[in-house]
Protein backbone atom coordinates (compact mmCIF):
# COMPACT_ATOMS: atom_id res chain seq x y z
CA UNK A 1 0.00 0.00 0.00
CA UNK A 2 1.18 3.44 -0.90
CA UNK A 3 2.34 5.84 2.12
CA UNK A 4 0.58 9.66 1.55
CA UNK A 5 2.22 12.36 3.11
CA UNK A 6 0.53 14.65 5.10
CA UNK A 7 0.55 16.96 2.30
CA UNK A 8 -1.01 15.08 -0.05
CA UNK A 9 -3.78 13.94 2.33
CA UNK A 10 -4.53 17.61 2.47
CA UNK A 11 -4.97 18.12 -1.00
CA UNK A 12 -7.03 15.41 -1.26
CA UNK A 13 -9.68 16.76 1.88
CA UNK A 14 -9.57 20.35 0.17
CA UNK A 15 -11.50 18.55 -2.93
CA UNK A 16 -13.72 16.84 -0.28
CA UNK A 17 -14.51 19.21 1.93
CA UNK A 18 -15.05 21.85 -0.38
CA UNK A 19 -17.67 19.43 -2.55
CA UNK A 20 -19.24 17.38 0.56
CA UNK A 21 -22.23 19.74 0.57
CA UNK A 22 -23.32 18.18 -2.42
CA UNK A 23 -23.01 15.11 -2.06
CA UNK A 24 -25.93 12.75 -2.51
CA UNK A 25 -26.88 9.83 0.00
CA UNK A 26 -27.95 6.20 -1.69
CA UNK A 27 -31.62 6.94 -0.72
CA UNK A 28 -32.64 8.88 -3.24
CA UNK A 29 -35.49 10.70 -1.48
CA UNK A 30 -35.40 14.77 -2.10
CA UNK A 31 -36.29 14.87 1.37
CA UNK A 32 -33.04 12.54 2.59
CA UNK A 33 -30.56 14.45 0.17
CA UNK A 34 -31.94 17.97 1.88
CA UNK A 35 -31.79 16.89 5.39
CA UNK A 36 -27.94 15.18 4.63
CA UNK A 37 -26.93 18.49 3.16
CA UNK A 38 -28.19 20.61 5.95
CA UNK A 39 -26.59 18.55 8.20
CA UNK A 40 -23.18 18.71 6.74
CA UNK A 41 -23.65 22.46 6.71
CA UNK A 42 -23.76 22.64 10.74
CA UNK A 43 -20.29 20.57 10.90
CA UNK A 44 -16.95 21.86 10.47
CA UNK A 45 -16.14 20.27 7.03
CA UNK A 46 -15.41 22.82 4.66
CA UNK A 47 -11.85 23.68 3.81
CA UNK A 48 -10.93 27.66 5.58
CA UNK A 49 -8.97 28.52 2.54
CA UNK A 50 -9.65 28.82 -0.83
CA UNK A 51 -7.76 25.66 -2.34
CA UNK A 52 -5.60 27.88 -5.20
CA UNK A 53 -4.87 29.95 -2.46
CA UNK A 54 -3.33 27.18 0.66
CA UNK A 55 0.54 27.07 0.05
CA UNK A 56 1.08 24.36 3.13
CA UNK A 57 0.61 23.15 6.75
CA UNK A 58 3.23 25.57 8.18
CA UNK A 59 2.83 23.73 11.98
CA UNK A 60 0.27 21.16 12.39
CA UNK A 61 -1.58 20.08 16.26
CA UNK A 62 0.78 18.80 18.73
CA UNK A 63 4.11 19.56 20.56
CA UNK A 64 6.81 21.82 18.51
CA UNK A 65 9.29 24.29 19.43
CA UNK A 66 7.46 27.58 19.60
CA UNK A 67 8.60 29.60 16.78
CA UNK A 68 9.12 32.69 18.83
CA UNK A 69 8.86 32.04 22.73
CA UNK A 70 12.04 29.18 21.56
CA UNK A 71 10.31 26.46 24.28
CA UNK A 72 8.02 23.50 23.42
CA UNK A 73 4.52 23.94 23.48
CA UNK A 74 1.88 22.65 22.66
CA UNK A 75 -0.02 23.59 19.55
CA UNK A 76 -4.07 23.16 19.34
CA UNK A 77 -4.27 23.72 16.28
CA UNK A 78 -3.06 23.79 12.26
CA UNK A 79 -1.24 26.98 10.93
CA UNK A 80 -2.52 26.94 7.18
CA UNK A 81 0.12 28.98 4.82
CA UNK A 82 -1.58 31.82 2.57
CA UNK A 83 -0.82 34.98 1.24
CA UNK A 84 -1.55 38.03 3.13
CA UNK A 85 -4.97 39.18 2.38
CA UNK A 86 -6.69 35.58 0.95
CA UNK A 87 -9.97 35.14 2.38
CA UNK A 88 -10.61 32.77 4.73
CA UNK A 89 -14.02 30.46 4.85
CA UNK A 90 -16.53 29.80 7.78
CA UNK A 91 -16.28 25.98 7.95
CA UNK A 92 -19.79 25.57 8.80
CA UNK A 93 -22.93 27.03 9.46
CA UNK A 94 -23.22 28.84 12.94
CA UNK A 95 -22.93 32.43 15.17
CA UNK A 96 -19.84 34.00 16.31
CA UNK A 97 -19.59 34.57 19.93
CA UNK A 98 -15.74 36.15 19.73
CA UNK A 99 -14.68 38.76 17.18
CA UNK A 100 -11.60 40.18 18.93
CA UNK A 101 -7.60 41.03 19.43
CA UNK A 102 -5.60 39.16 21.80
CA UNK A 103 -1.22 39.03 22.08
CA UNK A 104 -1.47 35.43 20.75
CA UNK A 105 -4.33 34.44 18.19
CA UNK A 106 -3.77 38.76 17.09
CA UNK A 107 -7.14 39.21 15.48
CA UNK A 108 -9.25 36.30 15.75
CA UNK A 109 -12.47 34.54 15.49
CA UNK A 110 -14.79 31.78 17.44
CA UNK A 111 -17.98 30.40 15.26
CA UNK A 112 -20.24 28.39 17.59
CA UNK A 113 -22.00 25.84 15.80
CA UNK A 114 -23.91 22.66 16.21
CA UNK A 115 -23.68 19.23 18.18
CA UNK A 116 -21.20 21.08 20.32
CA UNK A 117 -18.22 22.08 18.23
CA UNK A 118 -16.40 26.11 17.58
CA UNK A 119 -13.78 26.88 15.17
CA UNK A 120 -11.23 29.34 15.96
CA UNK A 121 -9.70 31.55 12.89
CA UNK A 122 -6.64 33.40 14.40
CA UNK A 123 -4.02 36.28 13.24
CA UNK A 124 -6.55 37.46 10.46
CA UNK A 125 -5.46 40.47 8.92
CA UNK A 126 -8.78 41.94 9.23
CA UNK A 127 -12.35 40.37 10.46
CA UNK A 128 -15.55 40.72 8.44
CA UNK A 129 -17.53 39.62 11.24
CA UNK A 130 -19.32 40.88 14.33
CA UNK A 131 -20.04 39.18 17.60
CA UNK A 132 -23.77 37.82 17.69
CA UNK A 133 -23.58 37.50 13.46
CA UNK A 134 -25.21 34.43 11.76
CA UNK A 135 -23.15 32.68 9.25
CA UNK A 136 -23.31 30.24 6.34
CA UNK A 137 -20.77 27.47 5.58
CA UNK A 138 -18.33 28.88 3.44
CA UNK A 139 -19.30 33.12 3.92
CA UNK A 140 -16.24 34.87 3.94
CA UNK A 141 -15.49 35.55 7.67
CA UNK A 142 -12.15 37.40 7.55
CA UNK A 143 -8.48 37.77 5.59
CA UNK A 144 -5.40 35.90 6.35
CA UNK A 145 -3.03 38.12 8.45
CA UNK A 146 0.05 38.12 10.76
CA UNK A 147 -1.38 39.58 13.49
CA UNK A 148 -0.33 38.53 17.26
CA UNK A 149 2.53 36.05 17.94
CA UNK A 150 2.63 35.48 14.26
CA UNK A 151 5.83 35.07 12.23
CA UNK A 152 4.05 35.39 9.16
CA UNK A 153 1.12 35.40 7.10
CA UNK A 154 -1.08 32.34 7.86
CA UNK A 155 -4.22 30.83 9.16
CA UNK A 156 -4.26 29.41 12.90
CA UNK A 157 -6.94 27.07 13.02
CA UNK A 158 -8.73 25.24 15.80
CA UNK A 159 -11.73 22.93 15.50
CA UNK A 160 -12.80 22.68 19.74
CA UNK A 161 -15.64 19.85 20.33
CA UNK A 162 -17.48 20.38 23.71
CA UNK A 163 -14.58 23.14 24.73
CA UNK A 164 -11.85 20.50 23.72
CA UNK A 165 -9.20 21.37 21.50
CA UNK A 166 -9.08 18.68 18.48
CA UNK A 167 -6.70 18.17 15.94
CA UNK A 168 -8.55 19.35 12.65
CA UNK A 169 -6.95 16.96 10.67
CA UNK A 170 -7.60 13.66 12.48
CA UNK A 171 -11.04 15.15 12.84
CA UNK A 172 -11.75 15.72 9.02
CA UNK A 173 -10.05 11.97 8.58
CA UNK A 174 -12.32 10.88 10.70
CA UNK A 175 -15.28 12.64 9.32
CA UNK A 176 -14.16 11.20 5.43
CA UNK A 177 -13.71 7.94 6.83
CA UNK A 178 -17.52 7.94 8.35
CA UNK A 179 -18.97 9.56 4.96
CA UNK A 180 -16.81 6.74 2.91
CA UNK A 181 -19.04 3.89 5.18
CA UNK A 182 -22.81 5.81 5.15
CA UNK A 183 -22.02 5.50 0.75
CA UNK A 184 -21.96 2.00 0.47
Amino acid sequence: MMKLSKKILLAILMICMTNLAYMQTNDNKRKNRLYAKMELQKKPVYFPLPSKSFKRISSGYGMRKHPILKKNKFHYGLDLAARKGTPIYASAHGKVVKAEFSSGYGNYVVIDHDYGYKTLYGHMMVSKVKINQKVKQGAIIGFVGSTGRSTGPHLHYEILKKNKKIDPFSYWMSFLKKMEVKRF
